[in-house]
C-alpha cells in the first residue's frame, strides 16, 4: 500500500490530491469530457463537410461535361435536320 511521507493512505480519488472539492474536481471532469466529445464531432463534421464538397465538385465536373456533350448532340441533330 502506497502512503505519503507523513504516513497517511494515498488517496484514490482524484480530487482529495488536490486543493479542490470534489464537486469542482467532477465539474472539471465533466466539462474535460464534454469539451474532448465536442472536439471529437467537430471533426467528425468536418470530415463530412469534406466529402460533400468533393461530392459536389464532382456532380458539378460531371454535369459541365454533361452540358458540352448536349451540345454537341445538338449539332449533330441540327446537321442531321439539313
Amino acid at each position: 500500500m502506497a502512503s505519503c511521507r507523513d504516513g497517511r493512505r494515498k488517496s484514490r480519488r482524484g480530487w482529495r490530491k488536490g486543493a479542490q472539492g470534489q464537486l469542482v474536481w467532477y465539474r472539471r471532469k465533466a466539462k474535460a469530457r464534454q469539451e474532448a466529445a465536442l472536439a471529437v464531432e467537430l471533426s467528425r463534421q468536418r470530415d463530412i463537410l469534406s466529402r460533400a464538397e468533393a461530392f459536389t465538385r464532382q456532380l458539378q465536373a460531371e454535369l459541365a461535361e454533361a452540358g458540352r456533350l448536349h451540345k454537341i448532340v445538338q449539332g449533330i441533330i441540327g446537321e442531321l435536320r439539313i
